[in-house]
């Protein structure tokens, strides 16, 4: 479960640094770049 604090009588999330549930983009970042190492890589070997 996300941590959330009170800001102002409204309650925020807090930010992925300090909340271990937040989603960050990592994954997705790591994905995009192993995709574009990959197609470089097989591209290279086609002789394309």
């Amino acid at each position: 479960m996300r941590t959330r604090e009170i800001v102002e009588g409204n309650f925020v999330y807090k930010p992925p640094m300090y909340d271990v549930n937040a989603p960050d983009l990592y994954i997705p970042l790591m994905a995009f770049g192993n995709y574009v190492i990959l197609s470089g890589f097989f591209i290279g070997i086609n002789g394309k």
